[in-house]
C-alpha cells in the first residue's frame, strides 16, 4: 500500500505546485499591461516630455520649465475626467469577450499611434501642435487605464485581489526601471523615435499576452437605460459613506504633486546647473 500512496502524494504535490505556478502566472498577466504603461508613462512624463519642449523653445529660453509644465498639467486636467469616464462607461460595456476588452484595445492602439505623433517634434517646432499631440497620447493612456482599473475586481477572485494589487506595484516598478534603460540606451534628443518604437513594441507584446491569458466573464451590459444625469450622479461619492475613499484621493494628491513638479526639475537641474 506505500507503493500506491507514494504516487499519489507525488501526484498532489504537482497539482499544488501547478496551482501555484499558473496562479503567479495569472497574477503576471493581469498586471502586464501596466508594466508596460509605467515604462513609457514615467519615462516621457519626467524626461522625454520636458526635453522635447526645451528643443522645441530653445534649450536657452528662461521659460522652458514653464512651458514643460503647462504641458503636462494640460495632460493631467485630460487625465482627471478621462480615466473615470473610460471607467464608467466600460462599467456599463456590454460584451461578449469581457467589457474591459474593447477599452484596452482601443486605449493601447491609441496610445501607440499618439507616441509616434509625437516623434517628428523638433527645434523650431509648433509648441501648441505639440500640446495638442500630447493630449492625444494622454486620452488614450486614461482611455485605458480606466478601464483597466476594472479588470481585477472582475477576473480575480476577492481573496486574492489584495495580491492582485500588489503584483500591480511590484510590475509598475520593474516597469518603471525598463523604461528609464530604453531611455538611456535608445533616447536622442530630436530623435526619439528608436525610443518610442521600443514602447510600441513592448505595449503590443504586453496587449497581446494580455488579451490571450486573461479570461474575463461576458457583459450583458447595463441593466438600466443611459440617462445623461444619473450617470453624472454616480460619479459624487458620499464622504460620510465612505470617507476612506477620500483619504485615497488625499494621499494620491500629494505623492502624485511630490512626484511629477520636482522629476521635470532634476532634468533641467542636471542639464543646466551640473552640466550634463
Amino acid at each position: 500500500s506505500v507503493g500506491q500512496e507514494q504516487p499519489a502524494s507525488h501526484a498532489l504535490t504537482a497539482a499544488q505546485e501547478d496551482g501555484a505556478n499558473s496562479r503567479f502566472a495569472f497574477h503576471i498577466y493581469v498586471s502586464l499591461l501596466w508594466f508596460a504603461f509605467s515604462a513609457q508613462w514615467t519615462t516621457l512624463l519626467s524626461v522625454i516630455i520636458p526635453d522635447q519642449v526645451a528643443n522645441i523653445v530653445g534649450p536657452e529660453a528662461a521659460n522652458k520649465e514653464g512651458l514643460s509644465g503647462s504641458v503636462l498639467g494640460a495632460g493631467a486636467i485630460v487625465a482627471l475626467f478621462v480615466a473615470p469616464l473610460a471607467g464608467a462607461l466600460s462599467d456599463r460595456a456590454r460584451s461578449a469577450s469581457g467589457r474591459r476588452r474593447p477599452f484596452l484595445i482601443a486605449g493601447v492602439l491609441g496610445s501607440c499611434f499618439g507616441l509616434l505623433i509625437l516623434a517628428p517634434f523638433g527645434r523650431g517646432g509648433s509648441l501648441l501642435l505639440y500640446r495638442l499631440a500630447f493630449l492625444n497620447l494622454t486620452f488614450w493612456w486614461n482611455w485605458m487605464a480606466g478601464a483597466y482599473a476594472g479588470l481585477i475586481p472582475d477576473v480575480v477572485p476577492e481573496r486574492d485581489q489584495s495580491l492582485a494589487s500588489a503584483w500591480i506595484n511590484i510590475m509598475t516598478a520593474m516597469g518603471a526601471g525598463l523604461g528609464n534603460f530604453l531611455v538611456a540606451v535608445l533616447y536622442a534628443p530630436d530623435h526619439p523615435m528608436t525610443v518610442f518604437a521600443a514602447f510600441v513594441a513592448l505595449s503590443l507584446a504586453c496587449l497581446g499576452l494580455t488579451l490571450k491569458h486573461v479570461k474575463e466573464p461576458p457583459s450583458d451590459g447595463a441593466e438600466d437605460t443611459f440617462a445623461v444625469r444619473r450617470f453624472l450622479r454616480s460619479f459624487v461619492v458620499s464622504p460620510r459613506a465612505h470617507p476612506n475613499f477620500y483619504w485615497v484621493l488625499v494621499t494620491r494628491f500629494f505623492v502624485n504633486m511630490g512626484v511629477w513638479s520636482i522629476s521635470a526639475l532634476l532634468l533641467f537641474y542636471a542639464q543646466d546647473v551640473i552640466g550634463l
